[in-house]
């Protein structure tokens, strides 16, 4: 993983906590990032 990457996914998965601090918003993103990280 890129660690220019590894910042995006961390800056997104704040920005999920803070605007909608759930733990199924959290679940979705983490579950997300598999599918990011493919795709490049």
């Amino acid at each position: 993983m890129k660690p220019e990457f590894q910042m995006v996914a961390a800056i997104r998965y704040i920005d999920a906590l803070r605007f909608e601090p759930t733990s199924e918003l959290a679940l979705f993103h983490i579950a997300s990032l598999p599918l990011s990280i493919s795709t490049k």
